[in-house]
C-alpha cells in the first residue's frame, strides 16, 4: 500500500500533462487559422479568391477564407497572373495519388490518409486475389494485389465490369461534383457529395453515398439500407480498416 500515493500522484501528473498538451495544441491550431485568415503566415493573402471569390469550400473547416486554396490545390497562391497561379496546381485534391500533398499533410489528416491508403477499400486486395485464383491465373490465395495495378486479363476485366471501379484507389479524373454515378476518387468518394453551398457541419458521409459505393456489392448495400448491425461495412468504418488489412 506504500506505493499507492506515489502511483496516484503519477497518474494525476500524467493526466494533467495530457490536458495541457491538448489545450496547447488547440491554441496553436486556432492561432494558425487566424494567421492564415489575416494573410500574415503567407506574407500576403492568396490571390486565388480574386478570381474564385464565390468558392465557399465544402465545410466550415475548409473555408477558403480561412485555410486558403493552395492548402488543397497547391499552385502558386501569390501569383497575380492566371498561368503562373495555376502552375503545379492539383485540379482534384483527395485522390490517393496526391493525398500526402493535399488532404494528408502533417497539418491536416495525415493519420487518416495513412490508414486509408492501406485499407481494403483502397487496395481491394482480397477480392482481386480470389478472382484471379478462381480464373486460374494464379495458384495461391496469398498473393498481394492492388486495384491501381489492375490489368486486362480475363479476371481483371471481370472485376472492371463489377466492383473495381468504385474502390478508393481508383482516380477521380473528371472535375465536377460527386454523384451516385461517380466512382473512386480517394477522399472525394465519401467527403465531396456535391458542389452545393457548404453545409453547417463537417463533410460527413450520407446514406446516398454509401448506397452508391456498395451498389455492386449487394450484400453490403442491402445490409446498409436495412440499418442492421452491419454498419461496420459502410463508408463510415473505412478510416479504421487498416487493422483489418
Amino acid at each position: 500500500m506504500k506505493g499507492t500515493p506515489v502511483r496516484t500522484i503519477t497518474i494525476a501528473v500524467v493526466f494533467a500533462l495530457g490536458i495541457a498538451v491538448y489545450w496547447a495544441g488547440a491554441v496553436l491550431r486556432d492561432t494558425r487559422m487566424q494567421e492564415i485568415r489575416s494573410g500574415e503566415r503567407l506574407g500576403s493573402k492568396e490571390t486565388c479568391l480574386d478570381c474564385h471569390g464565390d468558392m465557399q469550400g465544402f465545410s466550415p473547416f475548409h473555408d477558403p477564407e480561412i485555410i486558403g486554396c493552395a492548402s488543397c490545390h497547391l499552385g502558386n497562391p501569390r501569383a497575380k497572373k492566371k498561368k503562373a497561379s495555376h502552375r503545379n496546381m492539383v485540379l482534384i485534391p483527395g485522390n490517393l495519388s496526391n493525398v500526402y500533398q493535399t488532404c494528408g499533410t502533417a497539418d491536416c489528416h495525415q493519420s487518416i490518409a495513412q490508414r486509408v491508403e492501406h485499407s481494403l477499400m483502397t487496395t481491394m486486395a482480397g477480392v482481386i486475389t480470389v478472382d484471379r485464383f478462381a480464373f486460374g491465373e494464379i495458384d495461391t490465395l496469398s498473393a498481394y494485389a492492388h486495384i491501381a495495378e489492375l490489368g486486362h486479363s480475363p479476371a481483371d476485366q471481370h472485376l472492371r465490369h463489377l466492383c473495381a471501379s468504385c474502390h478508393l484507389g481508383n482516380e477521380k479524373t473528371e472535375f465536377g461534383p460527386i454523384s451516385e454515378r461517380s466512382r473512386g476518387g480517394g477522399c472525394n468518394a465519401c467527403h465531396l457529395p456535391s458542389f452545393a453551398k457548404a453545409s453547417a457541419g463537417k463533410p460527413s458521409v450520407t446514406s446516398a453515398q454509401a448506397l452508391r459505393d456498395f451498389s455492386e456489392g449487394g450484400r453490403v448495400r442491402r445490409s446498409f439500407s436495412e440499418g442492421g448491425s452491419s454498419s461496420n461495412n459502410t463508408c463510415r468504418f473505412q478510416h479504421r480498416l487498416l487493422r483489418l488489412s
